[in-house]
């Protein structure tokens, strides 16, 4: 009887440990739940995002679309309050840390950057609505600096229109 005890205990205590080695981080949970009702979720390639920009100004832009390596979204709507504590668990505050946040009556917009030490890996741009939420996560290798650019070049209203139709 003590050797059954004892197995089950290992058994439980092995368990308990693969479940607290889970990675969570965004690429996670994206994986975990593309494809999901509600949901719709998709990659794009950053060369087709390169052809929408035709200003002289957004020469910085197009040079920080050449350092993405990812661009992804994940669009979630009538599941957003299900999903949206979810996401949450697998953006830790101690990997992403919050660049910038703007919130209206409306929506919240919250950009949030993943710091691997000599880099940023990962920008999180999450547009939180009443029923919905939209993230924009873009893998790649970036400097403080070409955060800031990025974050300016964005044009929030735009952003927030968008969101919401």
């Amino acid at each position: 009887m003590k050797k059954i005890i004892s197995v089950i205990l290992v058994v439980l205590i092995y368990t308990s440990c693969m479940a607290s080695n889970e990675k969570k981080d965004y690429p996670s949970f994206y994986k975990l739940y593309k494809g999901s009702e509600n949901v719709v979720n998709f990659r794009l390639p950053t060369d087709l995002m390169a052809m929408f920009i035709n200003k002289k100004d957004d020469k910085e832009l197009k040079q920080f679309l050449k350092d993405i390596d990812n661009l992804t979204f994940f669009i979630a709507e009538d599941s957003a309050n299900a999903l949206l504590p979810m996401l949450y668990e697998y953006l830790p505050s101690e990997m992403y840390k919050d660049v910038m946040i703007i919130a209206d009556s409306s929506s919240d917009i919250i950009f949030k950057a993943r710091d691997d030490g000599n880099s940023i890996s990962e920008i999180i741009m999450l547009i939180e609505e009443s029923n919905s939420f939209i993230v924009m996560s873009i893998e790649g290798d970036f400097t403080e600096k070409d955060i800031k650019k990025f974050v300016k070049a964005i044009d929030t209203n735009k952003v927030r229109n968008t969101s919401s139709e």
